[in-house]
């Protein structure tokens, strides 16, 4: 996968997630909840997932470590038919390759996210209120367009913002941490299931247009485009991917 496949926005962070439509009652509980955490971290600092990362290690890994590419080919089937593959009912993975993979993360979660709360505009677009392990939240937002048969995913890189764009809510509240690429592919992940769940059209756009700056958290923007674009996991097309950012420079994205 090349950056220079991959539509790369520079000079204004086009606020989707906030602009789309405005709930205060949604805003409030997600600052709220940010405020309570925030008092506890002053330090920013990245933060770490104690499990291991399934969803940003390669599929040749995957494959040595899992037992076999129809394993893993199958753990990627999964998700990308909304499915969790290590449901105790989910029949894609034997219960061995199951365990496998439990071990791989060390008893933590495969989705480092859990959909706390989602609101449904009249135009059909669909914002989700995700929880992750460290009980912060982020949002990420679902966009049907039945017109053209597809749905766009609009992503968050960062709880909070430092850029401090003055029509944008998430710069009042200053830089919280960088998300992880598991944490911005668990939002793709979940994204995914609801648009099934609601029969929206397939997802097949994803826009890093949310929460924060793209450009402030390359390494995990960088991991998490090459999952979604690899053809042995999410098999995204990468001129369906966007990423937004006020800067440095493209080179910083090559």
């Amino acid at each position: 996968m090349s950056w220079r496949s991959i539509k790369i926005y520079f000079g204004v962070i086009l606020p989707v997630c906030y602009c789309l439509f405005n709930i205060p009652k949604f805003r409030m509980q997600r600052i709220h909840c940010l405020n309570g955490v925030d008092k506890e971290i002053r330090v920013l600092g990245d933060y770490q997932n104690t499990s291991q990362n399934v969803l940003t290690m390669s599929f040749e890994e995957l494959t040595h470590r899992i037992g076999g590419s129809g394993k893993a080919k199958m753990l990627w089937e999964s998700l990308k038919l909304g499915l969790d593959p290590l449901a105790v009912d989910g029949i894609m993975l034997s219960d061995k390759a199951k365990r496998t993979v439990s071990d791989i993360l060390r008893g933590g979660p495969l989705i480092n996210a859990a959909l706390s709360s989602e609101i449904l505009s009249d135009c059909g677009t669909k914002k989700l209120l995700l929880q992750l392990e460290d009980f912060l939240q982020v949002e990420s937002v679902l966009i049907p367009s039945y017109k053209y048969d597809r749905t766009t995913l609009c992503v968050s890189t960062q709880i909070g913002c430092d850029r401090g764009c003055a029509f944008c809510l998430t710069g009042k509240m200053g830089l919280v941490r960088n998300l992880t690429a598991n944490e911005i592919i668990s939002q793709v992940i979940i994204g995914i299931r609801i648009s099934k769940r609601d029969k929206m059209p397939p997802l097949t756009n994803v826009v890093f247009m949310g929460m924060g700056d793209s450009g402030r958290n390359m390494a995990a923007v960088s991991d998490a485009v090459h999952a979604l674009t690899d053809r042995f996991r999410l098999s995204m097309a990468s001129s369906k991917i966007a990423v937004s950012s006020v800067g440095p420079s493209p080179e910083a994205f090559m």
